[in-house]
């Protein structure tokens, strides 16, 4: 009988779609990083004029747009965008909105899963599945704690 230190690599060659699995697995639980910041989330839906601004730099935000802590996103007047994390909480943004995404924490091995935005204006409805996340909203007037899975939220021009 044969063994082979590196068998389970054998294995995965002769099974591709195994192999393929096993590389989105591998993807899944690591951090995307992007230029070294991670990425929390991406675009799914947009509408109207919709910017993301990182670093001061303004860019078009479109499906597939990656977002990333310290991020603010922009609605123009007849915008909206609809952005899901890797935790697979959903964030809605209506008409002329301006969120930031301040810091967003998603480690179920370590039990940590934590949202915390600045709303400066607009509407934002956000949606989780996980009951225990704790979300805190930020707005002009008001900071908000929210231990729930959903919310809207609105800030009115003054």
């Amino acid at each position: 009988m044969t063994s082979c230190r590196f068998g389970w690599l054998y294995a995965l060659a002769l099974r591709p779609r195994a192999a393929l699995l096993a590389c989105a697995f591998f993807l899944a639980i690591t951090n995307d990083v992007v230029a070294g910041t991670a990425i929390i989330g991406r675009v799914t839906i947009t509408e109207g004029d919709v910017f993301i601004i990182t670093d001061g730099v303004s860019t078009r935000a479109k499906p597939g747009s990656t977002v990333k802590a310290a991020d603010t996103l922009i609605t123009g007047s007849g915008g909206s965008m609809g952005i899901v994390l890797r935790d697979d909480t959903r964030i809605s943004l209506g008409p002329t909105s301006a969120m930031l995404m301040k810091e967003v924490e998603f480690d179920p091995l370590h039990d940590k899963n934590l949202f915390v935005a600045r709303l400066n204006k607009g509407s934002m409805l956000y949606e989780s599945h996980w009951d225990g996340k704790v979300a805190s909203v930020e707005t002009p007037h008001a900071t908000i704690g929210i231990r729930g899975t959903r919310f809207l939220l609105r800030v009115e021009d003054e």
